[in-house]
């Protein structure tokens, strides 16, 4: 897992050497922080690397994600969602779990 603040050129030593890469889109250590728009472009830029070279690694991101952060998050290469906040402090966890299937597909 990388923090936001990790530079990309760090994350694309360990790209060939990991089955899954955990981008950070808030810092570490609590729940319910805001999404961190500016990492889209490292997700992005890992998802370029990946296919470009052929690698096999998934891109998981976590932090932050809402039904409105889900859909740039997996237009920019992001795979496997780390859902907490969204899912745990709603009442409604089917609801939420049905409206993101469907605006990823």
């Amino acid at each position: 897992a990388f923090a936001p603040s990790t530079s990309f050129e760090q994350i694309t030593y360990f790209l060939h050497l990991v089955d899954e890469v955990n981008i950070m889109t808030v810092e570490p250590g609590f729940g319910g922080q805001t999404f961190r728009k500016e990492v889209l472009p490292k997700i992005r830029n890992c998802y370029n690397i990946i296919q470009k070279e052929n690698l096999s690694t998934l891109i998981a991101v976590d932090g932050g994600l809402s039904e409105q952060t889900i859909p740039a998050v997996v237009e920019n290469g992001g795979q496997n969602l780390i859902i907490g906040t969204l899912l745990f402090e709603n009442e409604h966890m089917q609801k939420i779990v049905k409206k993101i299937k469907e605006s990823t597909t």
